[in-house]
């Protein structure tokens, strides 16, 4: 019994030293198989059980290895599975060629179009595709726009420093890394990265908007609970919105989107009964508003909040806005050097 309890002890001295020695010289190593972890569960179509288990091995390995919410914004310089191509010989040339470049635009394009019909998970692929055939930062920045839309921010993070990695006056990239941190109420990111974004194109009015919304949530931290991409418990009685014809027109735009219809086919066809909640169907109801169409989700959160009573008895003077997505952002994105990168930030339809 002593010599097991002995070898117990040396073998968790052992695992202590090295996740110590991982923690300084690996670390780059575990980030590779997360973001891979990560990334499959964002491209394929694997059951939320199976998902759920690559989120929770993806945890275990930030937990164990100690690293921090800043050291998984890191993108590592080189892609795991780029990694194990290269290791089997099957990669010709790290230069992409004249035909690669082609073709990988051929690819940002399909994905724009994806992106525009709401299929943020097919265009997604498409940008993988493009990002093996060729690196470009616009590539990049438009991943992160497909991430952000699939409630992947922290992907969408490293997407978007990659990017500014390959071109540091990239302005678009520093706003949806703004975007990214402030849906992870990480709101001090937010505004440093609002404010890089307004250096590089400071006529931009998104900018301008999602700094201000960043920068109130930093001084009214009691507020931050709304901005949650789940949105949980933001409806207001909708029955006072009845008159407003802007509200339908958005409204039906929504309802045509695929995530919109999916969901609704997914309740309608239950012949045997919800098998969630109010809440939970209220909280995926929610979220996919927030990802569809969040100036939408900024107005009816802020009619809320201006019929909410107060602990006075008053009714509340405003609400707070929601930060405004790629696609509330129709300009193009200006560099510093005078270019444009012609992208739309949302569904990058005009990138």
């Amino acid at each position: 019994l002593l010599m097991r309890s002995f070898s117990s002890i040396q073998s968790c001295e052992f695992s202590v030293v090295v996740c110590e020695m991982s923690n300084e010289l690996d670390k780059g190593l575990i980030l590779s198989i997360i973001n891979y972890l990560r990334r499959k569960v964002y491209t394929s179509d694997y059951p939320s059980d199976v998902c759920d288990i690559i989120e929770t091995a993806c945890r275990c390995l930030q937990n164990v290895f100690s690293i921090s919410v800043e050291d998984a914004d890191l993108y590592p310089d080189k892609d795991l599975y780029d990694i194990y191509v290269d290791g089997l010989g099957k990669k010709a040339s790290s230069n992409p060629t004249p035909i690669d470049k082609e073709k990988a635009e051929q690819l940002k394009t399909e994905g724009n179009q994806l992106m525009q019909q709401g299929e943020f998970r097919k265009a997604l692929e498409k940008y993988n595709e493009a990002i093996k055939l060729f690196k470009n930062p616009t590539f990049f920045c438009n991943r992160a726009a497909a991430f952000s839309k699939l409630e992947g921010h922290q992907m969408a993070v490293q997407d978007c420093l990659k990017a500014i990695q390959m071109d540091s006056n990239y302005g678009k990239a520093y706003g949806r890394l703004g975007l990214a941190y402030s849906c992870m109420n990480r709101y001090t990111d937010a505004v440093n990265a609002y404010k890089k974004a307004l250096e590089l194109d400071p006529d931009n009015e998104s900018f301008i908007n999602n700094l201000n919304i960043a920068e109130e949530r930093l001084r009214n931290p009691g507020n931050q609970g709304n901005s949650n991409p789940t949105m949980r418990g933001f409806f207001p009685e909708l029955s006072t919105l009845v008159n407003n014809p802007e509200f339908f027109n958005v409204l039906s735009n929504i309802m045509e989107q695929p995530p919109m219809r999916e969901f609704m086919s997914s309740i309608m066809g239950n012949s045997e009964g919800f098998t969630s909640s109010p809440t939970d169907i209220s909280q995926r109801l929610a979220s996919i508003i927030q990802q569809q169409h969040p100036s939408f989700a900024d107005l009816l959160r802020r009619e809320f909040d201006n019929r909410r009573p107060d602990t006075n008895g008053s009714q509340q003077s405003g609400g707070e806005k929601s930060d405004e997505d790629a696609k509330k952002d129709g300009t193009e994105g200006k560099r510093k050097d005078g270019g444009k990168d012609g992208e739309n930030n949302g569904d990058a339809s005009k990138n």
